[in-house]
């Protein structure tokens, strides 16, 4: 995942919008619910296992993008993506937030937001660890730490608003993370990678034959229902799969959302 943008009202609404950038030969599956959990809602990354957005049944959410540090080696790292699913699977986030601390450093460089209705919370474990309760409010996140001026990131907050103001929220904002051309280099961040690389990355929806956005994802979660919708696309850009499911909180005091 290597765009988030998010609005955050605590007790009403949490409005996502977000873009999987990836290589394309990477295998993963759609997102579903899973076999093994069928309270989780996710995609799955079938070469290490985890995932990178979730959603669940009990109404949590969880995020995850890679901090992009060329310099820093991840081999032997366990998977970031694991700790999407953990989050969906905890006790509660104290126990989350504990485990975070401990054992970050097994992990590459990374970014995760999670939360429910009541609470929000973001951590990085780069160049230290750091976590947050997050306040009402927008936020974005790419690939460095949150609310980093990257102009994608930027527009992406535009793009949300602009979005709530036409729309009559019966929707969720999938596939508004759309520019797909780059922004020009006085624009760029400089993060070690090559300049044609920069390049390719600012594009918010990025479609090259290798590397790409693979798919967008919205989410709203209210205290009535969570709604998920994912758009899937082919490396030429083409759309080749849609989906959409709403679920019913009928019992909001679910103790594994507190």
């Amino acid at each position: 995942m290597c765009l988030i943008v998010i609005d955050w009202r605590p007790q009403q609404h949490l409005l996502v919008s977000a873009n999987r950038d990836e290589f394309h030969a990477r295998p993963s599956a759609a997102m579903d619910h899973w076999d093994e959990y069928p309270h989780i809602i996710a995609g799955r990354d079938l070469q290490q296992g985890g995932s990178w957005l979730a959603v669940s049944t009990e109404g949590r959410f969880a995020a995850l993008t890679n901090i992009r540090a060329p310099h820093l080696t991840t081999s032997n790292k366990r998977s970031r993506g694991e700790w999407v699913i953990r989050a969906m699977n905890a006790q509660d986030w104290p126990s989350l937030l504990e485990a975070l601390q401990q054992e970050h450093a097994a992990y590459g460089p990374f970014n995760l937001l999670f939360g429910d209705q009541q609470q929000l919370f973001y951590c990085h474990n780069t160049p230290r660890f750091h976590y947050q309760a997050l306040s009402a409010g927008y936020y974005t996140l790419s690939n460095a730490h949150l609310n980093s001026p990257w102009p994608k990131s930027l527009l992406a907050a535009e793009q949300l608003h602009q979005w709530q103001q036409r729309e009559n929220h019966h929707t969720t904002p999938v596939g508004i993370l759309n520019r797909t051309q780059p922004f020009t280099d006085t624009q760029l961040p400089s993060t070690g990678v090559p300049m044609m690389w920069e390049r390719l990355l600012s594009a918010q929806h990025i479609i090259h034959p290798q590397y790409g956005t693979r798919c967008s994802t919205g989410i709203a979660l209210t205290a009535n229902y969570t709604e998920v919708a994912e758009h899937q696309y082919a490396p030429n850009g083409e759309q080749t799969r849609q989906y959409l499911h709403r679920i019913t909180h009928v019992n909001k005091s679910s103790g594994r959302s507190k």
